[in-house]
């Protein structure tokens, strides 16, 4: 008996994996179904969308809240502690979260609260303003900074989704003199969504703050 599906699996996994290393340098996404599928969910509208896509606050109906751990590589220093909580109000919605990545040592940290809303029946729109924290080894210490997202989902027809996300708008640094910066993308992505099964896929332009 022939399986044709099963010569897709290798590349799938290769797709998943580089996808999986290519996110490691962001501590900051969250959520169980979005790390399964590469963090490909611009479109989507979940509890996490105020990592992914703050346009996508806009597609909850309910009030929800959630926690996530996420530990890279099984290393202490690399994993990830987040919540994030979403109150729909009328026709968009309010957002908050928080992150916690690394000890004591080193740590990152993101606090973010959040608005979106329903533009037409086909169009959200989202914007987030984030709080970035990280604690240095050295002279700096703890240095912190401002910055802000913007999202923009389409829903043409009922199974395909578009959507876009800009991550720190504003190029913030936490200070001219120190490397690390937090991190700067445009993001564009769609979903096709079945009732069995979601595709998703998305590319990425990345620019560090520094």
């Amino acid at each position: 008996m022939s399986y044709p599906y099963v010569k897709c699996i290798p590349v799938i996994l290769f797709v998943y994996f580089v996808q999986l290393i290519h996110a490691s340098d962001n501590p900051f996404l969250a959520g169980a179904r979005e790390t399964g599928m590469a963090n490909a969910i611009l479109t989507l509208g979940t509890t996490w969308s105020v990592y992914h896509n703050p346009a996508g606050i806009a597609g909850n109906s309910n009030p929800s809240f959630g926690f996530s751990y996420h530990n890279q590589f099984f290393l202490e220093e690399m994993s990830t502690r987040s919540f994030a909580a979403i109150w729909p109000y009328e026709k968009g919605g309010f957002a908050a979260s928080y992150s916690y990545y690394g000890t004591q040592i080193y740590n990152e940290q993101k606090t973010a609260i959040g608005y979106a809303h329903k533009l037409s029946e086909k169009i959200d729109a989202g914007i987030l303003i984030d709080v970035f924290t990280s604690k240095l080894p050295g002279e700096y210490e703890t240095v912190r900074t401002i910055a802000g997202e913007i999202g923009l989902n389409a829903h043409p027809i009922d199974q395909l989704s578009i959507g876009i996300h800009v991550k720190n708008i504003s190029n913030s640094a936490y200070s001219k003199y120190i490397k690390q910066q937090p991190k700067s993308w445009f993001r564009a992505g769609l979903t096709w969504n079945e009732s069995d099964f979601l595709i998703g896929t998305q590319v990425q332009l990345k620019q560090d703050g520094n």
